[in-house]
């Protein structure tokens, strides 16, 4: 990870993604912090552990053999995973660097490749888009019609120019951004 400060200055590079992770987000109490750094090394996170079984799950579950207890272990799993984006949010808000939250300089997308997994349609995706800096708390219906998906790719566009990216278009992108999603 490269970062600089505020005046440009180069900090110095960390090339383990776990060492960047450590450094932001474990703490707690010496037996938390203990508990979470043998995980750490064992190289494994509750991330690991879900995205293993919700692979099994949406194997099992696209070959359309959705009996109650599947869409139960759907439902734990999905519920895990929510509590994890919901963990990484609340510790990216509680993380102050000067006059605003890691959160706030941080954009954090989560999505899925299916809008609806029994039929593998890619329309409709459901994306959860967090910090940034954009307005947040709205729901916004930005798919066209058909399997258009040029607002979705429009997204990608709005986000590189927040990042100071310099990208005119993405994909099928036909905007710089999408309509009732800007910043605060």
């Amino acid at each position: 990870m490269m970062s600089w400060t505020s005046n440009g200055v180069n900090l110095p590079a960390e090339d383990s993604p776990s060492k960047v992770f450590q450094q932001l987000f474990v703490n707690g109490t010496p037996s938390e912090v203990q508990r979470q750094l043998r995980e750490l090394k064992r190289g494994r996170s509750i991330l690991d552990t879900l995205n293993g079984e919700t692979k099994k799950l949406n194997r099992e579950l696209g070959q359309r053999d959705q009996d109650e207890l599947k869409i139960e272990e759907l439902a734990i799993i999905e519920k895990a995973d929510f509590g994890e984006i919901a963990r990484l949010l609340g510790l990216l808000k509680a993380a102050q660097k000067g006059d605003h939250t890691l959160l706030d300089q941080t954009i954090v997308m989560v999505g899925s490749n299916h809008g609806n997994a029994n039929a593998h349609s890619t329309r409709d995706l459901p994306i959860l888009v967090a910090g940034g800096g954009f307005k947040h708390g709205q729901h916004i219906i930005a798919g066209g019609s058909g399997n258009d998906n040029t607002r979705f790719a429009n997204l990608f566009v709005q986000i590189a120019h927040r990042l100071d990216v310099g990208l005119d278009r993405f994909g099928s992108s036909t905007a710089k951004s999408v309509k009732g999603f800007g910043f605060i």
